[in-house]
């Protein structure tokens, strides 16, 4: 995982400089005639009846700023689909589009004016040069990032081993009951409840059961929130108290506090009773005998 991440911000960092250079060649010389050296602002000002710069101008400064924001919005929060690499792709693709269109708008001039031995200038040279490794790092890009529906399925979870009681050293949530006496015979089963999208919902666990949390189909309870991974957590009601395991999540369950404070699960936590935030719904566990 950790490689594929890198191959994908080594790509994603070459298309951003490959943009900010497609825009700033615009501002170098363009054209050079003899002794002359003409930059595309220049041309652009209506020195020519046919006019080369507008159209040209508007391509590839669509091309480069989408580009450029397709590939610093994959730098700034990595994805696994492959949308933001797709759309700094055809960013570059347009800005190939608007230098072939001054090709042709430039050779109508020569055809008009009779200039001869016309050369292209720097600022052309280098802005075709950068469209270029930018499409071909953005295509790279594209196919290093597998689609979702061919992802290797996830690995299927380890048999539940309910952990030493001195695993969780944390402080108990205000809410946490410990089951003690009448209250932990009462509490053969366990009891959630959830809101998502204005909807309460409510879960009975027997003990032993083990409750998946995400996205995917076969999850006990599934929510619908983008935050929320496929297989988020996994509960556990053990007839006296949860045990709470994250599943590598990409958004961390998290466990309030007394104070309202949220902290996340690390590995597998063992608690009587509390409230967890799965993505951005907030799940809450029953103490025995609730």
């Amino acid at each position: 995982m950790n490689a594929g991440v890198g191959r994908s911000n080594s790509a994603a960092t070459v298309a951003l400089l490959a943009a900010i250079a497609i825009f700033v060649s615009m501002l170098l010389p363009w054209v050079a005639l003899g002794y002359q050296s003409w930059s595309y602002v220049d041309v652009m000002s209506g020195k020519t009846t046919i006019q080369v710069g507008w159209l040209t101008a508007g391509m590839l400064a669509f091309g480069s700023l989408l580009a450029a924001a397709a590939a610093g919005s994959r730098l700034l929060r990595p994805a696994p689909g492959r949308g933001s690499a797709q759309l700094a792709a055809a960013g570059f693709a347009a800005a190939l589009g608007g230098f072939g269109l001054w090709f042709v708008l430039w050779g109508q001039v020569n055809q008009v004016y009779g200039w001869l031995g016309v050369q292209m200038g720097i600022g052309e040279l280098v802005g075709i040069a950068a469209a270029v490794v930018g499409l071909v790092a953005s295509i790279a890009d594209v196919r290093s990032t597998p689609r979702p529906w061919t992802a290797s399925p996830p690995a299927p979870l380890a048999p539940y081993q309910p952990p030493a009681p001195t695993s969780w050293q944390g402080p108990v949530p205000a809410q946490s009951v410990a089951p003690t006496g009448a209250r932990a015979a009462a509490g053969a089963v366990g009891r959630i409840s959830y809101v998502e999208s204005g909807r309460p919902s409510s879960l009975v666990v027997n003990a032993g059961d083990q409750v998946m949390v995400g996205r995917d189909v076969d999850a006990r309870i599934r929510l619908l929130d983008p935050r929320v991974s496929r297989r988020h957590a996994l509960v556990v009601w053990s007839g006296s108290g949860w045990s709470v395991r994250d599943l590598g999540a990409t958004n961390p369950t998290r466990l309030l506090g007394a104070s309202g404070t949220a902290q996340p699960v690390v590995g597998e936590m063992r608690i009587a009773s509390g409230q967890l935030l799965v993505g951005d719904v907030l799940v809450t566990l029953f103490p025995a005998g609730s």
